[in-house]
């Protein structure tokens, strides 16, 4: 079985604008990749590129996207909660309380729920906690590689 080779001379040229502005132009070393691809549409299990071509999409979105990309009943929902209030940065939205009581009826020990917005966020909540239940004032600091950002956490 022969390999063909694609041509990517779309994706090669559309590749060197985000060059310009982002470091290896992609925000993510696992998006990083030779040929550069630049994808221009997603749907279901499939990408597609600048130079059209077709790729089955193996790590889906390295997770959020188990459904498939632009799955119709996703996508409606995704419609009708961005015409409600979102994260108004005051009080809770009632759709927050829907999903904190949907995670409580499948986590039954949850007795509270909080949403967090990342990773870092969720881990100071999770230390904040841990110091409460443990009565501990202090936690330590640590190195996050893959940011190569210093954090400390809850330090008095």
């Amino acid at each position: 079985m022969t390999s063909q080779k694609r041509s990517t001379t779309n994706s090669e040229r559309l590749h060197a604008e985000p060059c310009e502005v982002i470091p290896g132009g992609v925000n993510s070393a696992q998006r990083h990749m030779v040929p550069h691809l630049v994808i221009r549409q997603a749907a279901g299990a499939l990408l597609f590129d600048a130079d059209g071509h077709e790729y089955i999409d193996y790590h889906a979105a390295f997770g959020p996207v188990i459904l498939g990309h632009n799955h119709p009943l996703v996508s409606r929902r995704a419609v009708e909660a961005l015409e409600g209030p979102l994260a108004t940065g005051v009080g809770a939205t009632e759709l927050e309380v829907q999903v904190a009581r949907k995670i409580q009826r499948h986590i039954p020990s949850a007795q509270k729920v909080l949403l967090c917005t990342t990773g870092s966020e969720a881990t100071f909540h999770a230390l904040r906690v841990s110091r409460a239940f443990t009565e501990r004032g202090r936690s330590s600091s640590s190195r996050d590689v893959t940011t190569a950002s210093t954090t400390t956490c809850c330090g008095t």
